[in-house]
C-alpha cells in the first residue's frame, strides 16, 4: 500500500526525502481498488542516488506516457489491465506481476519477492544496524517504530527484534556445537 500510494508529491527531491501519508478515499487517485498506507504517517530520508533516479524517472520515464498526467500517482501501469488503461496508477496486480517477474529471475533457491519481504528484509538490516552501534534495545524499538510508522508499543518493532535475537542465537549456538564438533575430532 505504501509503495502504491506514493504521489509525485510526496518527494522532496532537494532535501531527499519522501512522505509516506495515510489517504483513504483519496479523490485524486483513479483507481477502484486505491491502495491504502496501514503505518502511521511519517517522513524518509533517501539516499542521493535513490533521489537521483526517482528525479529521472518522473522526468524522463513517467512523463512520456500522457495518461500518466492526469493523476499525481509516482508509479503507472506500462500496460492496460482488467481494472485500468495504460499509464493509469500501477495497481496492486501489476506490482504483483513485477515482484513475481524478479523472483524468476533470481537464482533457483532465493526466496519468492513480495513487497512485504521486502519491508522485512529493510526492518531487519535496520535493527542489525542499530545494533552494530550499540544502540539500547529499548530505544532500538522506538527507532524502528519511527522508521517503518508503527504504532508506539504496538509489537510490531518487537516482533522483528525478538526475530532477531532469536536468529542471533541460533546461529550462536550452531557456532558452539561446530566448535565442540571440531574439538572432539581432535581426540
Amino acid at each position: 500500500g505504501e509503495l502504491l500510494a506514493i504521489k509525485v508529491t510526496d518527494i522532496d527531491f532537494h532535501a531527499h526525502e519522501i512522505v509516506i501519508e495515510r489517504r483513504h478515499h483519496d479523490d485524486e487517485d483513479p483507481r477502484q481498488y486505491q491502495p491504502v498506507v496501514k503505518t502511521l504517517d511519517r517522513r524518509l530520508p533517501l539516499s542521493d542516488e535513490l533521489t537521483s533516479r526517482l528525479h529521472h524517472y518522473v522526468l524522463s520515464g513517467r512523463r512520456q506516457f500522457p495518461r500518466a498526467r492526469q493523476h499525481p500517482m509516482l508509479f503507472v501501469s506500462t500496460r492496460g489491465s482488467r481494472s485500468g488503461r495504460p499509464r493509469d496508477p500501477m495497481s496492486r496486480q501489476a506490482l504483483a506481476k513485477v515482484t513475481s517477474a524478479l523472483s524468476e529471475k533470481l537464482p533457483q533457491g532465493s526466496q519468492h519477492v513480495h513487497p512485504h519481504r521486502l519491508r522485512h528484509n529493510a526492518a531487519t538490516r535496520f535493527y542489525r544496524q542499530l545494533r552494530e552501534q550499540k544502540i539500547p534495545e529499548d530505544r532500538m524499538e522506538r527507532l524502528l517504530e519511527a522508521k517503518f510508522g508503527w504504532a508506539e508499543g504496538s509489537g510490531s518493532a518487537r516482533a522483528y527484534i525478538e526475530s532477531e535475537i532469536q536468529a542471533e542465537s541460533l546461529k550462536a549456538q550452531r557456532a558452539a556445537q561446530d566448535a565442540w564438533t571440531t574439538k572432539s575430532n581432535a581426540f
